[in-house]
This record gives structure tokens, C-alpha cells and sequence, in this order.
């Protein structure tokens, strides 16, 4: 019988340590299993993640993530301070609130003759 105990040890920044432990069929601990496994590439794409989320949540400049139907799924500080909205009010909902409804005319009908 297999038991599924993971232990997961940092050995240093770029490996993992990882153990399994197996029970024959009275229980006892028959085998130890453990590998060790190359994270670099994990860290680096963390490490690249949270740099680009810090430049585009620092940005000035309004940066909108949206799906293809318009949904809005990102609203960073810049989109909050040109637009006004915050990232609570806008998340889930259509692009198109951005748009400035037609403004009606404000001047009168010319007289009738």
C-alpha cells in the first residue's frame, strides 16, 4: 500500500526535496521514495510574473484586461484614476461602460416659419 505522504523540503532556491513513503500490508514502512527536482524555470516565471504585475499595477496608464466578448477581468490603478471606477465596480462587466453615451443636443429646435 502506498500512503501519499508528500513531504516537500526547499532545499535551496531553485530545488525541491520531495519524499513518498509506501506501507507493506501490516502497516509497516516498507520503502522511502524521494526525488529531487529542478524548480529553476518555476522560479524565474514566478520571479517575471510579479515584475510584470508590479510594472502594470504601477502604471499611470489605464491597463484593461478583457476577453474576447468585452468582459472586463483587470483594472489597475491607472484605469481606476482616469476612468474613476474602481476594480470592484468594473471586474464582470461589459468594456463598453467606457463608452460616453451620445451626448443629446442642448440647443433648441429651430423656430417653424
Amino acid at each position: 500500500m502506498k500512503l501519499n505522504l508528500w513531504v516537500r523540503m526547499e532545499i535551496n532556491s531553485m530545488r525541491d526535496w520531495r519524499a513518498s513513503l509506501v506501507q507493506d500490508s501490516n502497516g509497516n514502512f516498507s520503502q522511502c521514495r524521494t526525488a529531487i527536482i529542478d524548480i529553476t524555470e518555476n522560479k524565474r516565471a514566478e520571479e517575471t510574473n510579479s515584475l510584470l504585475a508590479s510594472i502594470v499595477e504601477s502604471s499611470d496608464d489605464a491597463i484593461i484586461g478583457k476577453t474576447l466578448d468585452g468582459i472586463i477581468l483587470s483594472w489597475n490603478s491607472g484605469a481606476q484614476k482616469i476612468y474613476g471606477y474602481t476594480a470592484d465596480e468594473v471586474m464582470g462587466k461589459s468594456i463598453s461602460i467606457l463608452v460616453p453615451q451620445p451626448k443629446q443636443m442642448r440647443f433648441p429646435d429651430p423656430p417653424k416659419s
